[in-house]
Parts: structure tokens; sequence; C-alpha cells
């Protein structure tokens, strides 16, 4: 418009000042109209516009937040909101004000009106500009996840912060926004909302400048991303091959702190500095081919996975401050390691002991070496006397072979186990307790908790019991706590603290022993010895045999040890336990079709010390269910003295329970102690 007429001096002013403001009075449509303006009430003027008169009126704002002033295009009418959605909605409303409040009253307020031109405000149709368009002042916007560049007040956005950026808010497509970066955060690409360049994630540095265009409906695409370094976002069409004529000059190292998944793929340079002590067990994704070098700045783990993160050696790999991989990018997220130096030198994965200064591989092939070479690592610290050390981590094991869950290797071992058996025919034959050991041979089972076996062929140290030991042989098993065997053939020692030894011995009571060849002690402490020796089951028995007729036990020694107390004068059984006859498990028992030549010795002490003993001999046999003594049984008093008097002695066949009874006969208000041993020659 031209100029308004000035204020000529000695005229009417005031009417002049008026004619003025009537002039100009369609451009203050919506201004802020002051007298009305208080606390959180806004006042604006009417006026006349889209084809509507817009009378003066109020808006009531929120408190403490960012109120967003609107004019309908269709309508005129005047509303407020917290939320942006109309004012990024610029084809149906026109923004008015940005005002900003604290609990009480307005804090700041921004003039968004244009120029409506009388009656219109339908924008550029288009057209061609006489002079510069100045936009609007940069602003700052700190990132987040959502980055509302749609609603703010430039079209120019300076991004502060870290936090990576997965979309922008919604404003009418064809809106364009240039976004310059202050430091490095992650722009995500989605194939809807956010197309970026190469489809894939950016990680932007200071100074790199982006020009997004809206879609519409909260959709954006990146048209334009120029990195501060001047490099390419992505390899553009790459070489296809040739030579080069000069140095070809990678970009500046990068550096990225460790995480869970370090996105070395969308790094801007080939070698990327790796900062922080996080685990790493992924990288992002990059095209088939591509290559990264990582330089470590501490320690931290590298975890191995036969797919996606595949490392030397198939472990996971500690690094040091210093060392350096290179890793190969095989598409679809999954990278392999094709080389890793550690700082001090050392081989990531024992290969040999080229790399290590402690010691020294080598192979001899010389006779005897010439069929089967042999190959040695030998401990070379330049001390006199070396110890050689081989140290598993936290709970691990010591083993020969790699566990395969099958034969070759076998299962996997117990915790903190050793095992160097080399051969074997299934896969449960190792060292699986807990603290287990096979010392070597072959086919051995070390399954108890600090069981051990040595060596040999088949032993079993198994069952339900811990700390069984075998020393060697072959077929032996110890399945009782502290159940030894110290080698042979096929011996079991299946009790606690039993001990078994020879070819075919069994020690099936808790501290019993056998050994020889076929003997069993069943007997609580029981012991059989020579061949076909058995016990009975009789706790303490001694049994001995050079050989048998047709069955074990048919042509033996045993002898037993029996013994009571007494307090009065009433007749009581001697039994092998001290307590009351339980049929033939505590008292001379007699198998069937055997006869019994016995001789023993018979002694009772009472509490002041007086004492009377017997000799006695007899016969006892038992045929078919009969069990008898043979003739009369001879007791033969051995002395006595004090008021050890009045005892007296009786033997007895118990043909209910097919047993001969030892019976002891004290005096009343006597307390008197009686020990029996018996040693009966035994056929059948």
């Amino acid at each position: 418009m031209t100029t308004l007429q000035n204020l000529t001096a000695n005229t009417n002013a005031f009417q002049q000042i008026n004619e003025n403001f009537d002039a100009a009075s369609p451009a203050g449509m919506y201004g802020k109209r002051a007298p009305g303006t208080s606390g959180l009430t806004w006042a604006y003027y009417g006026g006349r516009g889209f084809g509507n008169t817009i009378a003066d009126g109020a808006v009531t704002l929120t408190a403490s937040v960012t109120n967003y002033v609107v004019a309908s295009r269709s309508t005129g009418a005047v509303s407020v909101s917290t939320a942006i959605t109309n004012w990024n909605d610029t084809t149906n409303y026109l923004r008015l004000y940005l005002v900003n409040t604290n609990a009480s009253t307005v804090t700041s307020a921004t003039d968004y009106r244009e120029s409506y031109g009388g009656a219109s405000s339908s924008g550029f149709t288009g057209g061609t500009l006489s002079s510069a368009l100045n936009e609007a002042p940069v602003v700052t916007l700190a990132s987040a996840a959502t980055l509302n560049i749609g609603a703010a007040a430039a079209n120019t956005i300076s991004v502060s912060g870290t936090t990576t950026v997965t979309a922008f808010d919604s404003i009418a497509s064809g809106a364009k926004r240039v976004l310059h970066f202050q430091g490095v955060l992650t722009l995500t690409h989605n194939a809807t909302s956010l197309i970026l360049p190469t489809g894939a994630n950016i990680t932007t540095a200071a100074g790199d400048v982006a020009e997004f265009v809206s879609l519409g409906s909260g959709n954006w695409r990146c048209v334009s991303y120029m990195r501060a370094s001047g490099a390419a976002l992505s390899g553009g069409s790459s070489f296809t091959g040739g030579t080069l004529t000069s140095a070809l000059n990678e970009a500046p190292q990068v550096t990225i702190a460790s995480a869970a998944t370090v996105n070395i793929g969308a790094a801007a340079a080939n070698s990327v500095s790796i900062s922080g002590t996080t685990t790493i067990t992924a990288f992002d994704s990059i095209a088939s081919g591509a290559v990264r070098r990582l330089v470590f700045q501490g320690a931290l783990t590298f975890t191995h996975n036969a797919t996606s993160l595949i490392l030397p050696g198939g472990a996971n790999i500690t690094s040091a401050a210093g060392d350096v991989a290179w890793m190969e990018s095989l598409g679809s997220g999954n990278w392999r390691c094709v080389g890793y130096h550690k700082a001090n030198g050392q081989a990531v994965a024992s290969s040999g002991g080229g790399s290590l200064t402690n010691w020294t591989e080598a192979v001899s092939s010389a006779a005897p070496n010439n069929v089967i070479p042999a190959v040695s690592f030998t401990a070379t610290n330049a001390a006199t006397n070396v110890d050689a050390v081989l140290v598993p981590k936290g709970t691990g094991s010591i083993l020969a072979n790699v566990p395969d869950s099958a034969s070759t290797g076998g299962n996997k071992r117990g915790t903190r186990a050793v095992d160097l058996q080399l051969e074997r025919s299934a896969a449960a034959q190792v060292a699986s307790g807990t603290n287990a050991v096979i010392g070597g041979g072959r086919n051995n089972t070390s399954l108890q908790a600090y069981g051990t076996v040595a060596g040999g062929d088949g032993n079993a140290a198994n069952g339900a019991g811990s700390r069984s030991a075998i020393g060697g042989g072959g077929g032996n098993t110890a399945s009782g706590s502290y159940s030894t065997i110290p080698g042979g053939l096929n011996c079991v020692a299946s009790a606690n603290y039993a001990h078994a030894s020879g070819s075919t011995c069994t020690a099936s009571a808790d501290y019993s022993q056998a050994g020889g060849f076929t003997c069993t002690a069943d007997g609580v402490g029981s012991r059989a010895a020579g061949q076909f020796a058995v016990t009975r089951g009789l706790r303490g028995a001694d049994s001995f045999a050079g050989g048998r007729r047709t069955a074990s036990g048919d042509a033996q020694r045993r002898s037993v040890m029996l013994f009571r107390t007494t307090t009065d004068g009433s007749a009581t059984q001697l039994t092998t336990d001290g307590a009351a006859p339980s049929g033939s498990s505590n008292q001379l028992n007699l198998p069937s079709a055997l006869a019994f030549k016995v001789q023993g010795q018979v002694i009772a002490m009472r509490s002041d010390g007086s004492v009377a003993a017997w000799d006695v001999s007899f016969i006892a046999k038992r045929v078919g269910t009969t069990t008898s003594i043979v003739g009369t049984p001879t007791i033969t008093s051995a002395g006595n003295d004090g008021t050890a008097t009045g005892y007296t002695l009786a033997i007895a066949a118990d043909d209910t329970n097919d047993v001969v009874q030892i019976t002891a006969t004290g005096t009343a208000g006597h307390t008197a102690y009686w020990v029996a041993e018996l040693t009966s020659l035994e056929v059948g």
C-alpha cells in the first residue's frame, strides 16, 4: 500500500490519526486487543475477512504451557489449543499467536499473522518474487524420539542433543525444513514415515545438514544430506575394479561408544575407535562386503555368535586397550572377524605358541616319532625352574576333548571337573560330576561330586554317593559315598566307605571290605577275602576261603563277634550288634545244606571288675528246612573270680530263624558285659 497521510502542524491531528487507523484497520484484524487482555485471557480485534464479519473477542489460555492460537480459514473463528494439530494444519487454519504462560499470566507471545490482503488469506499461488525472501531466524530444538520440526517457528532448525530420532510431527504435505545437527545422534530410517537416503540409519556429526520434505500425515522424506566432513553419505556407484594411481586416503577415524549393538555400518569412516566397556553382541546392518577396522580403547567382551558375530576360535574375546579387529559384513546384520591383533602381540586364540613369550611350540618327527609326530608346548621362561599351569576361567573345567554330546567329545563336563580321557564309546562317559576327575584310560565315567577315576577301562564312579575313587582296572563300579576300588576287574563297592579289590568282588554294606576273587562282604563292617568267601550279611563277620566246591561259601572259615549286656537273671541271646535278636540278621546264621564246626570263647565281666570265661565248641547243620545241633555242645569254664558267680551259658539251634543261639544268663541285680568270638568251618 502507499504511505499513509503525514500529520501536518496546525491541523486537526486527531482527525488525521483516526483516518490513518481506519485505513490500516483490515491489517489489524486478530491483533492483540490490549484493553481486554489480562492474566490468562487473550483478547483480539475483529474485522472483515474470509467473507465474514468477525467481532472483537477473547480466548482463555492454559496455564504453564505453550498455547497455539489459530483462526479458521472458512469461518474466521478464533480458537486456542495446547496441541499442535490445528497449528500444523495450514490448509484449514491460519496461525495467529504462539503464547507461553506461567501459572497466572502470559510470559511471551510471538505474532504469526500474515498480511491477509483485506478479504483473502489464501497465501501464495505462484509468481515471481521481486526481491529476497528472508526466512524466520534459526530456532533450536532438543533431539527427541519424535522431533516437532513441523511446529517449529522457522524453516531452519538447529538440533541439539544425542537422543535417537525416529519420527517427526505432522504438517501439510510439501512443507520443508532444513536441520543443522550440533552433534552425534541416530536418524532412524523408516520406509514410510522417515525415508532416508540409502534406506539405512544415519549417524550424524556436528555440522551435518539435512533437508526434509513433508509427505503429510506425519511422513517425511530426506531429499538432501550433506556431511560436514564432505564425505558421501553412501558409497555411491563404488569402485568396480582397476588400479589406483595414488594413495587412497580414508575418512578420519570416528569414535563410537560400546553398546550391545554398535552401529559400525552407519559410521562415517572405515576406522572406528570403540570406547567404553559395554559387552558387544551385534553390529548394525550394511551391504555384504563392507569392511570396518575397530580399535578398542579398553577392556570389553566381544560375544561370539556362529551366525551374526563370527569370531576367531569360535569363542568370546576380551579386548584390551590397543587391540584391533577387522570386521567384514556378510549382509543382513551378520559380520565375520577376518583379523584380530592383540596389542600385546599374543594370539587371540591358541593356534600355536609362536605369539606367546613364555612358551615354545615344537614338533619332533624323528624316530621314534617318525610315524606319529610329537608336537610339544614347552615353558621357556628365563627362570631355571618353571611351573606349567593350565587355568580355566570361573567354574570352568580342564578337559582333553571338546564336548560334542557324542562319543567323540562326550557330554559337557561338570563344574571345575578334570577330564583327561581321550577315548569313549558313549557320550556319557565323562567327568560330569562337580569337581569330578578322570585321569585317563577309556570308557570311564565319573558322575559323582568329587568322584575320581584315575584310569583303566570302563570304570564308573557313579550312583547317589559322592567322593568315591577308582584307581584303575576295568569294569569296576564305586557308587557309595567315600567308597574305593584300587584296581581289579568287575569289582563293586556299592555302600558308604566300602572297599573292593581283586576280581568280581563286592562290598555292599557300609564299612565292608571284599578282596580276592568273587568274594562278597555284605554285612556292616564285614570282610571277605580269598576266593568265593561270603559273610552271609552278618555285621563284623570275617570270612576266608581258598576255593569252593559248587557255590560261594561252601568251603570257608567265618568268624563272628557277638555281645550283649545283662542286668538280671534273664536268659539273653548274644547278637552281632548288641541289640535284641532279629531273625538271622544278627545271629550265627546257617544257610540251607551247610554244616558248621564251631569253636569259640565267651567272656563276661561285671561292672565291679569280676570276670568269668568259657571255651565252647559244637556242630550245627541245616538240612532242608531243619536247623539243628549235632550232639551236645561243649561248654567248658575257663575260670572266674570275685562276684562273677552263678553265670551260665547255653547253645541251642533256633529252627524258626535258622540260627544258633548263644544264650547268656547273669544274676539278679548284677550288670555284666558279655562278648563271644565264634569261628566256624563251613561246608556244604
